[in-house]
């Protein structure tokens, strides 16, 4: 911390669950009480929205629309730019903030290299992807002279567990099969294992026993099925339940129908980011219906919203999963409330096919390491 007061940028590095970004939300918040201008920029809606829980409004935003806002007004010239999950990020993207460095602006990074990784990551027809650039000699993106540059070769690295406790079997997994981390260790004891001795391992130790409240797939198809699946289930004997219609406007994430009644959870997705003050990722756990409304609590900042039920036929989607992709910057586990559909005993995480050939290490480490406890959690 004393070294941020002072002007000087950091990379704060460690594996999932270790406290990234509470440290950083702390240090963002000592420099936004002396009157620092801060900017937090992640590279999906999600994470950004989770990063700006609990700072100043307008603090956090996605890379795209800080690099198309700030670039085309040649803006953002002097304070601190936070990028969160720095390996999520295409080289484009940070091409294009780099020149701030030598305006003098302040660079907060944080990193986890055994977490999902840029999505067809090139430059100029390069491939910049990991495997790509260890083959032609060059460091990875944790370790190369891009971090320590902008960073003045100072470097953070986490290492006890904070999202759930180190004598748990969920840390002992999670953290044995990380990646080496150049200069402090050299991997999990468990990381020279095969992949799919990984997996096996992981259903071992977390086996399917229940339906669970959080569920994370690799594909759509597993995604609606569940949630349909789910939904219908816990619709049944209820009589405060409405039926939503599919919507029929275009829309990246295909929409479902669903019963909506109170204690369900919704996730929004808004292809624009933002409609209204609802802001894509948001989960809401439902209060009451009523008059074509719905009570709608935001389960990460406990915020109360009152929306139209046409407003959540066309944004709003079942919350029961979700992609793997998309948890990124989540805890999940039990912090819904007690009055919901799965009863506190039930709640839960379960990682979905793990059998599926696209399914990766990252895939692996990111679901897991989302949960807070291996109690509550499943490997399937």
């Amino acid at each position: 911390m004393e070294a941020v007061m002072q002007g000087k940028s950091i990379f704060i590095s460690g594996i999932g669950g270790t406290g990234k970004s509470h440290t950083m939300k702390e240090m963002v918040k000592q420099l936004q009480s002396n009157d620092i201008h801060v900017k937090i920029i992640a590279k999906c809606h999600v994470a950004a929205l989770n990063a700006g829980q609990g700072l100043k409004e307008g603090t956090a935003m996605t890379a795209q629309a800080f690099i198309h806002y700030y670039n085309g007004v040649g803006g953002f010239t002097e304070g601190v730019l936070v990028l969160e999950e720095l390996m999520t990020m295409d080289t484009g993207i940070l091409q294009a903030i780099s020149s701030r460095k030598r305006m003098g602006v302040q660079f907060i990074v944080l990193g986890d290299r055994n977490q999902h990784p840029a999505i067809g990551d090139s430059f100029n027809g390069t491939p910049c992807d990991e495997a790509s650039l260890t083959k032609r000699g060059r460091q990875d993106r944790e370790n190369n002279n891009w971090i320590k540059t902008m960073c003045d070769c100072n470097r953070l690295h986490l290492t006890d567990p904070k999202r759930c406790e180190a004598e748990d079997h969920l840390w002992d997994f999670y953290s044995s099969i990380r990646k080496p981390t150049k200069g402090v260790d050299d991997g999990g004891y468990r990381y020279e294992m095969s992949f799919d001795d990984k997996v096996e391992l992981a259903r071992d130790m977390f086996p399917l026993n229940k339906s669970t409240q959080w569920n994370l797939t690799l594909s759509n198809c597993t995604r609606k099925r569940i949630n349909k699946n789910y939904n219908e289930r816990d619709a049944q004997g209820r009589t405060d339940k409405v039926w939503i219609e599919k919507s029929k406007r275009p829309s990246p994430n295909e929409p479902q129908e669903f019963w909506l009644f109170p204690g369900l959870i919704l996730i929004a997705y808004i292809s624009t980011g933002k409609t209204g003050n609802v802001h894509n990722g948001q989960l809401f756990e439902t209060q009451w219906i009523e008059d074509e409304k719905a009570g709608m609590r935001d389960i990460e900042s406990n915020d109360i919203y009152e929306l139209t039920l046409d407003f959540i036929k066309h944004n709003l989607r079942l919350g029961y999963a979700f992609t793997n992709v998309g948890c990124q910057g989540r805890s999940l586990g039990n912090f819904a409330s007690s009055d919901g559909p799965f009863p506190e005993p039930e709640r839960g995480l379960t990682v979905w096919d793990t059998d599926s050939e696209h399914f990766t290490l990252a895939h692996l480490f990111t679901g897991t390491s989302r949960c807070r406890s291996g109690e509550l959690l499943q490997v399937v």
